[in-house]
């Protein structure tokens, strides 16, 4: 049974075993969280200035399933997706950034999520909003497409979309620290992928500008930059760039501040 949390747990917790509304007989009284269909639904409130209370209550954690708990809430997932791609192409700045941030959320853990966000065509609008001049918006378009990465299929498509540069070009000049190292992370993921591993390694900016990060970044901003550079270093032919980037003496640097 797919529900909200906390809407009818406690009427079979008492022993029935009956839909609470239609008095039908049910086979199973399990509970999966339809986090889909609630984003949709706060979504639409968002748009018609209705006010959306978020329950309290939580439930067993289901979000990590490569498919969805039921054909309903695969159903949702799919319109959601749709609907959010829709207001990525369509609105305005304002309404682009709450679309960014709900698929950033919806991306974060949820491999079938990430699934049908890119089925949906959710990469080649999030690429072009990295172009945006709001940071905040820059921001959630970039950590989207940081969780999105970590879906195998989204890489291709991330790459055939020219994503390379424009992720480049946010690790470079990103207009917030967070954006920056959220770039830094999405090419850990797509150097997975050997022939992209070799191309980072060949654009001229790619490795000086994440030892640049690993210089001066945020905590955050330096594990990300330095697990992606390691990353990069399976292919032999960026050993020599990395060595010329200045890693060797920036890593003793740091290791002789940590001893300090």
């Amino acid at each position: 049974m797919v529900s909200f949390p906390g809407t009818s747990s406690g009427w079979f917790r008492t022993g029935n075993r009956t839909c609470p509304k239609t008095g039908q007989r049910l086979l199973c009284t399990d509970f999966a969280p339809n986090s889909a269909l609630k984003q949709l639904i706060k979504g639409f409130c968002l748009e018609k200035s209705i006010h959306f209370a978020d329950s309290v209550g939580r439930s067993r954690d289901v979000t990590k399933a490569v498919v969805a708990g039921s054909k309903v809430s695969e159903q949702a997932v799919r319109l959601l997706a749709n609907f959010l791609v829709g207001r990525l192409v369509r609105c305005n700045n304002q309404e682009q950034n709450r679309a960014a941030y709900e698929i950033h959320l919806l991306t974060k853990t949820s491999i079938f999520n990430r699934s049908c966000l890119v089925e949906a065509g959710a990469i080649p609008p999030l690429l072009n909003l990295l172009f945006s001049c709001d940071p905040s918006l820059q921001e959630n378009a970039m950590a989207s497409l940081l969780n999105l990465s970590k879906f195998s299929k989204s890489r291709k498509r991330i790459f055939e979309n020219r994503g390379l540069i424009l992720i480049l070009d946010v690790l470079k000049c990103g207009l917030k620290v967070e954006a920056r190292q959220h770039a830094a992370g999405a090419f850990f993921y797509l150097a997975s992928v050997e022939e992209y591993r070799q191309l980072i390694g060949e654009i001229p900016d790619a490795i000086p500008s994440l030892v640049e990060l690993l210089r001066d970044g945020t905590d955050r901003g330096k594990k990300n930059a330095l697990v992606t550079i390691f990353g990069l270093l399976l292919c032999p032919e960026n050993h020599r760039r990395v060595f010329v980037a200045g890693l060797v003496p920036l890593l003793k640097q740091e290791q002789r501040q940590q001893w300090w």
